[in-house]
Formats: structure tokens, sequence, C-alpha cells
């Protein structure tokens, strides 16, 4: 690698030993044999200081285009060290911009891989700075849009997906999108920023975005961006409480989906869109009063998780397992599906979806017993997810919190939990667990020996919010708690109607932990 010096192998390796023998240089230093290093990093400074501008920036010049000639197809290894030169050596040769813009983005995707979240954002910025000079043409406007894409997922990796740092980087990249009429990357940015308000809790604009979505999709016409836009919507909605809705446009996109061509959509868009399309539609069919259609769309999604290799998709997958089995009160699975989730994210270094996973791990200790664990698990999980601003699925964390605390006896950490889930809810938050929440208060206060009329009025306003959204699943809930409290009144008669309202409309899954409490219950009354 002998840029910049052209007087033959003879006099190289004679200057070579003269370095060795004043000992301003060591032998062997690199990764290879015939590599050399500065014997102290000094020397080097004052060297490089010494040299002439111009002449540096040749160096760098030739240096870097030694070095890319030298390691080939496999130069991309070595991006931070090309970047540098060429990020040097074009203040006096502007045709090696794209070069030093290309091995920075490089740099960058390394970094990241590496969980140098930081280092990978500097990358970038340093690739801004660069075409910040450039004269402003469609060539500049094209090299600041992909800039500004790579910029935007190491800045969500390290302040979340709700940060107001990320939806900057997308609001620009918007921005420019739509002065260079990009349409396919201002899909892209779409979904991006779509997500950053959802994870913020702004649901309202997260659903206005995602209607964009579908209509650009639909106009393209564009199958993939329509299986997106599908999962987006559907997801957003079901956040909304509307159920049916979200069942609908759910099982559109699921029946556009066809792993052959748009698995790969998790290395552009963040994880596979199965992943989230079966997680909410078997939350939702679950919600809705068909838990036999929701696990036979969970046992789907289990075999899809099995066959992934994208590790975010693998690692999404295993968390919204666990969920699922949260919900429907299988503490075993949720267990296995947590640890696994936890396992997942360790290893591809996760922390956001750890804590989570790990939320979740605490509710199945909770539920096997476990109580001061599980709780002391479920908050420290919660705390994590919520670190960097995310309000998405906080509520539904929250309201797993108080159901812990109130079997670990800890009645006013339950009530806490209940205020702060209640509080995102109404502030435009994630609504399709606010049933349980307004049950779960109902069952605190009465664990508090509070008056029967404020508990009922809690589990009523539960069976309300449950019978407005049809979730006939968080209704029973509703009902089995209003049941018990009536009983303890002496009103079985007015008990039994009331549970047997509910527990009639259901068609399917009686063999399901609801379903079969709601069944023992009423051979009680």
């Amino acid at each position: 690698q002998h840029g910049g010096w052209d007087k033959g192998e003879e006099a190289t390796r004679a200057a070579l030993d003269a370095l060795l023998r004043h000992r301003l240089v060591a032998e062997g230093a690199g990764s290879g044999s015939a590599d050399y290093a500065f014997t102290h990093h000094k020397i080097q400074e004052v060297v490089y200081a010494g040299l002439p501008r111009h002449r540096r920036l040749r160096l760098h010049a030739e240096v870097g285009l030694a070095l890319e000639r030298c390691l080939g197809a496999g130069a991309g290894v070595s991006a931070a060290d090309l970047a540098h030169h060429f990020e040097q050596a074009q203040q006096s040769d502007g045709e090696l911009t794209d070069k030093a813009v290309a091995y920075l983005v490089q740099a960058s995707q390394q970094a990241l891989r590496q969980s140098a979240g930081q280092e990978a954002i500097a990358y970038v910025r340093r690739g801004l700075d660069i075409v910040q000079t450039l004269p402003k043409t469609a060539a500049r406007l094209r090299q600041e849009i992909n800039l500004h894409m790579a910029l935007a997922l190491p800045t969500t990796v390290v302040h979340g997906y709700g940060s107001p740092e990320a939806r900057r980087v997308y609001e620009k990249a918007r921005q420019l999108c739509q002065q260079h009429g990009d349409a396919q990357t201002l899909f892209t940015t779409l979904v991006g920023l779509t997500r950053n308000y959802a994870m913020a809790g702004d649901l309202v604009t997260a659903v206005d975005l995602a209607e964009q979505l579908i209509t650009s999709a639909e106009a393209a016409p564009n199958t993939g961006w329509l299986v997106e836009a599908c999962r987006i919507k559907g997801g957003l909605v079901f956040g909304q409480g509307r159920l049916r809705e979200a069942r609908a446009v759910l099982e559109r996109g699921l029946a556009l989906y066809d792993p052959t061509y748009h698995e790969r959509h998790a290395y552009r868009f963040g994880h596979d869109p199965a992943v989230a399309i079966l997680n909410y539609l078997n939350l939702a069919l679950w919600l809705l009063g068909y838990p036999a259609q929701a696990l036979t769309r969970v046992q789907q999604l289990e075999r899809l998780a099995q066959a992934m290799v994208q590790p975010t998709s693998q690692v999404i997958a295993q968390c919204v397992l666990a969920k699922s089995a949260c919900i429907r009160r299988d503490g075993e699975a949720a267990l296995r599906f947590a640890q696994e989730g936890i396992r997942l994210s360790q290893l591809y270094g996760q922390s956001l979806w750890q804590g989570m996973a790990s939320a979740f791990h605490g509710w199945a200790l909770s539920d096997r017993g476990e109580c001061t664990q599980g709780l002391a698990e479920l908050r420290e999980g919660t705390a994590v997810w919520r670190a960097t601003g995310n309000r998405h699925f906080t509520p539904f964390l929250l309201a797993l919190q108080a159901e812990a605390a109130l079997k670990a006896h800890e009645l006013e950490v339950g009530r806490a939990a209940l205020a702060d889930g209640l509080a995102i809810a109404s502030d435009g938050g994630d609504v399709y667990w606010l049933a349980e929440l307004h049950r779960l208060a109902g069952e605190l206060s009465w664990a508090a020996g509070e008056d029967g009329g404020t508990v009922e009025a809690c589990f009523c306003e539960a069976q309300a919010t449950a019978r407005r959204q049809e979730a006939k699943m968080l209704e029973l809930r509703a009902a089995m708690s209003l049941a018990r409290l009536w009983r303890s009144q002496g009103k079985t008669q007015a008990a039994r109607e009331v549970l047997a309202e509910a527990y009639g409309r259901f068609t399917e899954g009686f063999e399901t932990p609801d379903l079969r409490a709601a069944s023992a219950l009423l051979a009680e009354l």
C-alpha cells in the first residue's frame, strides 16, 4: 500500500529499516505481519502536522485509492478508514466526495451493527456536513435524502422510536422527498414518521399519516406498500379500540402478504410486516370474542418466528407472542416466550425490546405465585420501555403492573400504575385495554375496603367501555368482577344474570382460562 511513495521496494525497505532503528515505528503492530505503526501517537501527530496542507490532502487521496484497490470487493470492511481518507481528500478533489459520503454511510451501518449508536450517528452527520458544502443540485438533494434515511435508524436506536430527535430526522427527510418527487423514499419516510407519532402516544396524528400511506399504496399501485400500510393502519386503529375495523384492515394486509417478496421488508422498514399483522390480528380476534381463531393466528406467528433470520423480527416476534400469552392468561407460554425474547434481545443488543420481554417475564412469575419478584421485574421492564419516551403499549404494561401489585398486596403501587395508564389513554394513547384499567381500579378499591358503590362504578365503567369497543372478552371479565361483587352483597340473581348475558355471547373458546372461570362462577351462582 504505497500510495504517495514511488521509490520502489528496495528504497521503501531501507526507509522502513531506518525508522525502525530510530524506534519511530514498530513492525507488526497491525493485523498483519507487514504492517507498521508509529510507536507513539504524538510522533504521528508531529509528522502529520509538518506536512503542507495540499500534500496531506493528496496523500489522503492516494492512500485511500491504494487501500481501496488492495481490498477490492472487501473494501467495505475498512469503511471507517476509507471514509477518513476520502473525507480529507475531497476538500481538494471534489470527485472523491461521493466516495467519502458512501463510506461514511457504510461506516455508520457497521457501527450500528456493533451497537455503537452514537458513533453511527456521528458518521452520517459528517456526511451531511460534506454535502452542505456542495452546490444546490438534484444530485445533492438525492444525497441529502439518502443521508437522512441513513440517519433515521441509529437516531431511533439511540433516542427511541417516539423521540423528538427521530421525528426531526423523519420530518426533514419528508420535506426533502417532497422537493425531489421521490415517491418510494417518501413512503418509507412516512412509515417511520407514523411509527414515531404512534410510539409517542399521538395515535390521532399517526392514523392520519397511515391513511396517507393507504392512499399512496393504492394509487401506485404497489402491493408491498399496501401490506405495510395495512400493517400500520390496522395496528393503530386497534390501539384506538376500533377492533372490527382493525380486523378488516389487518386481514386485508395478511391476504396480500407473500413471504417470498415481503419478508425482505424487514431490512427496509425494521421488521417483517407479518409479525405485526399477526400480532394485532390475534389480539383483535381475542378481544372480539373469538379466542379459538386468535390462537390459530398465534400458532401461525410461532411458525413464522421459527423461520425468521432478521434479528429485530426475531426479537419482536417473541415479545408479541409473550404479550398474547399474558392476555389469554397462559403463564407457562408467557414465561417461555419472554425468556426467549430476553435471550435474543441480549444477543442482538436490543435493549428496548429486552425491557418489554422482561416485563412479560415478570407477569409470568407473578402468575405462578412469585408475586414480589414478578412485580419488581414488571416495573423495571416497563421503566426501560418508557425510558426513551415510548407511550405505545404502555397502558397495557401498567395494567399488568396493577394486576401483579394486587396479587402482591401492594395496593398503592397498583393504583399509581393505573392512574398513569389512564392518563396516557386519555391523552391520545392506547385505549384497547381501557376496560381492564377500569376493572382493575375496581378490584384494587375493593381490596382496599372501599365502599361498594365506588367499586361497582369502576366495574360498570369497564363493562360500558368494553361494550362500546365490542370487546366481548373484556366485557366478560368486567361481568365476572361485577358478579362476584353482587354475590358478596347478596344479589345472587342479578350476579347470575349479568354474567350469563356476557357468557352467552360466545360461540367458541370454551376451554380458554377466562371462559372456564366464567363457567365455574356461573355454576356457583
